[in-house]
């Protein structure tokens, strides 16, 4: 038996479709062209926070986060035009390509979750709300016709949502099957004519109310000099991470697992459970030996482990294992 590394995003992508289930089982989505160019539609399945957009040559791949609006819900920054992309954008490259076909499959079919919650349940969060018309031709070529009207919606911890109506009752996470269903309501065949682009009304946005977040006023709202920047909007120098997690964070999640975990067991019962941790702070998942993914106890405890704070480093991914017995 070989044990193998998970891979990052980039690299699984280089693989072919057929073991990217096995080899990176937390990444899923669908393979797409679009006239000539190689575009895949991914889901990093454990982080909901938003699907990607990755385009490539089949062999290098870059990937960039679907989001709603050009700027950070948090932050007010301009965000970086390689690291994000707008679904207007996605809609209209669509829509006006010459050709699009759909490919295969990527990573493990996983059954939908439970809608996450986004800033239409917590009012604290910044949120942006795009209207949408997707277009096709009519009968007359100066008034094109309407074929879905939807409503997008971006939180800004990152998850989309689609809603079929305009009071956003009734809404759904705009994941890669979201998109998919989106594509092949503009082009139903690979045959199918160029679209009219969609109309995008202007997003609706309100700022994020939690602390930490970054809010403009004060002497930052001071005219400055012609040609210079505001204050607010200087780049700020990056936290340089460690290579791996410093051993007192790993410590101090082990300990918060310990303490908090014990509501999960039942009496006389013990775990050990090994963890997989992203460099961004995400938890890519949580195992029990010789017990079912499934199972009460791993949900109830990865439950647990996403309410702690999880530590950042620069390496894609982190493997540790702790003990979880009852209290004496």
């Amino acid at each position: 038996m070989q044990t193998q590394r998970n891979l990052p995003l980039e690299k699984c992508l280089a693989l072919p479709a057929a073991e990217v289930a096995t080899r990176c089982p937390t990444v899923g989505g669908r393979l797409i062209q679009v006239d000539a160019q190689h575009v895949a539609l991914v889901d990093r399945l454990e982080q909901r926070k938003g699907s990607l957009w990755c385009d490539g040559d089949g062999t290098t791949w870059r990937c960039r986060r679907i989001v709603l609006v050009d700027r950070d819900l948090r932050s007010t920054r301009k965000r970086n035009p390689q690291a994000f992309i707008t679904a207007g954008e996605i809609l209209r490259l669509l829509s006006s390509a010459a050709s699009v076909r759909v490919g295969e499959e990527l990573g493990a079919l996983f059954a939908p979750g439970d809608r996450p919650h986004t800033c239409l349940d917590q009012l604290s969060h910044g949120c942006a709300v795009q209207g949408v018309r997707l277009r096709a031709a009519g009968p007359d070529p100066r008034t094109p016709g309407v074929l879905r009207r939807l409503w997008l919606v971006e939180d800004a911890d990152g998850p989309m949502l689609q809603c079929s109506d305009q009071t956003l009752t009734r809404c759904d996470e705009l994941a890669s099957a979201g998109w998919l269903a989106l594509l092949i309501t503009l082009r139903p065949s690979s045959l199918s004519p160029v679209r009219p682009l969609p109309e995008l009304d202007l997003p609706e946005l309100r700022t994020d109310k939690r602390p930490g977040a970054a809010v403009v006023g004060g002497a930052e709202t001071a005219d400055t000099p012609a040609g210079a920047l505001d204050p607010w909007v200087k780049p700020k120098r990056d936290r340089v991470l460690p290579p791996n997690p410093p051993k007192g964070e790993v410590a101090r999640l082990a300990h918060g697992l310990e303490e908090k975990g014990r509501a999960c067991l039942k009496p006389g019962e013990q775990a050990t459970v090994e963890l997989v941790l992203a460099g961004e702070g995400a938890l890519l998942s949580l195992e029990i030996d010789a017990t079912p993914t499934d199972a009460p106890l791993p949900k109830c405890l990865r439950e647990v482990a996403r309410k702690l704070q999880l530590p950042h480093f620069a390496a894609g991914t982190y493997r540790m294992r702790t003990a979880i017995v009852p209290k004496r």
